[in-house]
């Protein structure tokens, strides 16, 4: 089992409009038939993620490949009512009967094996691995206590400046979100921005395409 999830897709839709998010959907679906062929089969979960289905025992070197093929497949630029767009793709990969013998163990070990593509840096595929359970326990730890940040205040905004390397002078400043942890002292935001902005996914159906 594959999950694809879509990089950078929230950003589509949030300024450029839901009709082009549509759009944008239906083309990556059509170019993940495509790449997926007579080897799998496809479906949408519902928003920006995808399920691939690849029966009978395949190699992991031969799923790698396919994974590799995707991503290469759905990163490349699309045309929306003549708007060029780009966005990635990051999946995660789980094999039966080695990591569940049931379709709610798989999908749990392929949506954690996903996890761990996008907190690699997204664009990319992860197999499931037994330590990814632990990863997953310490990351939402890491969301409860950022619940408790934000209602509490403890998320603090700093202000670094933009300089123009022809003037030398100040051109604008980036606004830059910091966590002083009680325990942990100050935290990359690289480790809780992105959990702040995942959205809750739901894994009720599995339409054909």
């Amino acid at each position: 089992v594959m999950l694809i999830d879509l990089d950078r897709f929230k950003q589509v839709n949030d300024t450029r409009g839901h009709p082009v998010g549509d759009a944008l959907l239906r083309q990556v679906a059509q170019r993940l038939a495509r790449t997926v062929s007579q080897a799998g089969r496809v479906g949408r979960l519902g928003g920006d993620e995808f399920k691939v289905i690849v029966p009978g025992r395949t190699e992991r070197s031969r799923l790698a490949e396919m994974a590799n093929d995707i991503i290469h497949s759905l990163s490349q630029p699309y045309s929306v009512d003549g708007q060029s767009i780009v966005i990635g793709a990051s999946i995660g990969i789980a094999l039966a009967p080695d990591d569940g013998t049931d379709s709610d163990d798989l999908i749990r070990n392929a949506d954690l094996a996903l996890y761990a593509a996008k907190d690699a840096g997204r664009g990319r595929h992860h197999f499931y691995a037994q330590d990814l359970h632990a990863a997953a326990h310490a990351r939402a730890e890491l969301e409860k206590e950022l619940r408790a940040a934000i209602v509490q205040g403890d998320l603090q905004l700093f202000y670094q400046p933009v300089v123009s390397t022809a003037s030398e002078r100040i051109a604008g400043f980036e606004a830059l979100l910091r966590w002083k942890h009680p325990t942990h002292g100050w935290i990359s935001p690289d480790k809780f921005v992105h959990i702040a902005e995942d959205r809750r996914r739901s894994r009720a159906a599995f339409p054909v395409i």
